[in-house]
């Protein structure tokens, strides 16, 4: 539900825990797909007849959205230190 004024915004229908990150990003962007073909919506790309690479953008873009289906929206908080650090090269922290 949405809510007018100088402290407008958008309030949940449900908990936080109860809602994914793929269901944000499906409500507000429609269907999560890297590709306009890996959307599952015929007639998105020009080139989807004859497209090699239609089928491999499919399996990627199913496998991100299953991801962000598990990912609680209650989950993305910021945090103080970085989540993953990255490795060093050289003796050089990148």
């Amino acid at each position: 539900m949405s809510h007018r004024g100088r402290h407008g915004g958008y309030g949940l229908a449900r908990d936080a825990e109860r809602i994914s990150v793929a269901e944000v990003i499906s409500a507000i962007e429609g269907p999560i797909g890297l590709t306009e073909c890996g959307t599952g919506t015929d007639g998105a790309c020009d080139l989807e007849a004859t497209c090699a690479a239609k089928g491999r953008w499919n399996a990627i873009s199913l496998a991100v959205e299953r991801a962000l289906s598990e990912v609680p929206l209650s989950s993305m908080r910021p945090v103080a230190e970085p989540v993953v650090r990255l490795g060093r090269a050289n003796g050089v922290t990148t």
